[in-house]
Order: structure tokens, then sequence, then C-alpha cells
């Protein structure tokens, strides 16, 4: 199992991600990497059933999701707690003890009957909205710490390229590569590791018009020929932008940020949420080109939405209710959307431990647990309070 092998196993998910290839082809080359016989990749349905993507349907699918779905104790295990965070592998048997699955009604009339006996298992998004099986009978033994390691190499990708599947299936069509990317609703840029745009549909050059002072796309030169970077106003944000977009050249598989807000009207405030990810050679094709299998070279692809939301009560209703000084009321307002203390502070122009002092007493006075249940609450309130006039 070497470094080329899990290459081809990455190359085959984004192959599945842009539809140039398909997820079974990527179950058989896992099932073979592992030496597994069979690899299962549920993804839950909005009706609450399931589809196995990684799969032709056989006997033991259609048994499973008729029925043995309900009584699967890994699934069962996602409400005990018991599944690690997401995109991390488990042996089976650490989720759910041998003594317990053995005696179980799930082994005795299903998984015993399909050779269902060890496995490697990891959950992707909420719950169980995404799991992964790979799967031993008894004759092929337990699987290994070293072949553990070996398929976690595997699994940011897999997250990564089920993100990718989900956001851009809907709009691709088999043939038409870069002229869906512009009739997709998200913004989606192409760039390379200074962050110069290679791509931009549509929606991303509307998006960099609509907020200059959260993004723009800039030339880099005086010259018409010079090529257009991507730049973020915020030095923090674009360092994680640049860390992300980085990563994924280095092989990575990118990961994800929000953009500060700014307001949209009088009424509401705008947040970006962004996607970094590596690029299906399909969607780097030039138009009525045909790219090569597998992952693009040398470019990332940012995939951005403008998440509109009820502008924040205002700093004098926070003192009013929660009694806080203006200060404390101005942090309050600054860290919702994703904020850190950090970027607080550097664009209050104080010290970030000023800020988290500051954040300690909002907490208490306000009675939230942490920043997320303080966000809750300020939503609440904004509903309560309605557009500002």
């Amino acid at each position: 199992m070497g470094q080329t092998d899990i290459d081809q196993i990455i190359d085959a998910i984004y192959d599945a991600a842009s539809g140039e290839g398909s997820w079974h082809e990527f179950g058989d080359r896992l099932s073979l990497f592992a030496k597994a016989q069979k690899v299962s990749l549920n993804l839950r349905r909005p009706d609450g059933g399931y589809d196995n993507i990684s799969l032709l349907e056989d006997e033991a699918w259609g048994d499973y999701a008729a029925y043995y779905h309900k009584i699967d104790p890994f699934r069962g295990s996602i409400a005990r707690g018991q599944l690690a965070a997401e995109g991390v592998g488990q042996f089976g048997s650490d989720i759910v003890p041998d003594e317990e699955f053995l005696k179980g009604e799930y082994y005795a009339d299903f998984a015993a009957r399909f050779g269902h006996r060890h496995s490697i298992t990891a959950r992707f998004g909420q719950g169980d909205a995404a799991m992964i099986g790979i799967l031993r009978n008894e004759a092929a033994g337990e699987f290994s710490q070293n072949e553990l390691q070996q398929v976690q190499r595997v699994l940011p990708h897999i997250k990564r390229g089920l993100r990718l599947y989900q956001s851009l299936q809907p709009e691709l069509e088999p043939q038409l590569y870069q002229e869906a990317l512009d009739a997709s609703p998200l913004a989606i840029f192409l760039v390379d590791g200074t962050l110069q745009v290679r791509f931009a549909n549509v929606a991303a050059i509307q998006l960099a018009t609509e907020a200059p002072e959260m993004m723009r796309m800039t030339r880099q030169g005086t010259m018409a020929i010079d090529g257009l970077r991507l730049d973020l106003r915020d030095r923090v944000e674009a360092t994680r932008l640049r860390g992300l977009v980085g990563s994924v050249l280095s092989g990575g598989a990118g990961g994800s940020m929000q953009l500060r807000t700014w307001a949209e009207d009088e009424g509401a405030s705008c947040q970006v949420a962004m996607l970094v990810s590596p690029v299906p050679s399909r969607l780097a094709a030039r138009p009525g080109g045909d790219g090569p299998a597998g992952r693009a070279n040398g470019i990332a692809m940012l995939i951005a939405r403008k998440l509109v939301m009820q502008q924040a009560p205002k700093e004098s209703m926070l003192i009013d209710i929660f009694h806080l000084s203006p200060g404390e009321a101005a942090v309050g307002v600054a860290l919702l959307g994703g904020a850190s203390a950090e970027q607080v502070a550097q664009r209050r122009g104080v010290s970030a431990d000023t800020v988290r002092r500051q954040i300690r007493l909002l907490l208490e006075k306000s009675g939230a647990r942490n920043l997320r249940d303080f966000e809750r609450i300020i939503a609440t309130l904004a509903v309560m309070s309605g557009p500002a006039r």
C-alpha cells in the first residue's frame, strides 16, 4: 500500500465528485486497497431514507435499506456519542464492542449472512448524514492499526469530495465543464498559490463587486493582459485563505472558513461561507476541452455562498437588556458571524487580551454558555426586534 495507491483513490474521489467518474469506481479502488470485501458509502436523503452511492444495489443493500438500518448499532452509537469527530476513522469494535455486536439481531440476521464482520467506520456531516463502512468478512481478519492509518489519509478527501458532489452535481451535465460552473448560483473561483484567479464564474464576479470592502479582484500589473488576484481586505482572513489554498496545492483536502459580515441594506447583513477544495480536473479543463482524470495540479477551488441574516440588534439594545458597557456591547456585535477575538481586537485597535476579558464579561452578563450560545440568543433578539428603522 503505497502513496501511488492512495493518490489513485483520491483522484477517483474527485472524478466521482465532478461526474467524470463514479462512486462505484471509488468503492472498488478503496476495497482493493484495504483488502476489504465491500465499501459502503451511505448518504441520508431528505425523506430520512438512505442511498448507498458506492455500491450497485444488491440483496444486502435492499435488506439494509428496508429494515436493518433501523437496528444498525453503528448508527445507534451516534446518538450515544460513541462515534469520533467527523472524518475520523475508527475500528468497528471500538464503536460497538464485539460482545455486543455478535449477540445482537443486526449481526445474527444480517451482518453474518453477508459477511460483515470487521470494519473501519467514519461519519461525515451532522449525525449520520453520511457514513462510510469498509467491511471485511471473518476470513479476511481484523484491520491493523497501520491499515487504519492508511485509510485515515483518504478520509479528508472523501469529506471534501462529498461536499463538492452535493454542491455542484445539480448544476453539472456531462461535457459542459466550465459552462456549467458559469451557470451555477454558487460563486466559484479557481485560484493558484498566489490567489491569482484562473477562472471566476458570473456569481463570483458579482459577489466580489457587491462587497469590495470584504473581497475584490485586483489586477496584478498595469497591462490589460495582467491577471487578476483575489484579495481579502481582512488580513487575518487573507492569511487563513492562503493557508487553506496552500494545503490543497500540497495534496491536502482544504477546509472551510467564514468571511466577516457587511451591511447589505438597512435591515439585513451578510456573511460569506467559503469552501476551499481541490479541483476535479474535469472542471479545470478549457471550454470544449477534456482534462485528465483526478485532481488538477497547481490550483484550488473556492466555493462561496452569501448568507443573508437579520440585522443584529443595536448596541444600545444589548446595553439595555444585559446591562453591558458600551465596549462590551460593541465587542458582542463585532463577534457575530464567527469573528475571532484577534480579528475583533485588530478592527477595534485594542489588545486581544482586552477583547477576551470583555467576552468573559458579556457571556456572564448575558447568561450564555459560550459564544455559539450567545449568537443564538442574539439571533432570537434580532427576530424580535425586526428590521432597523
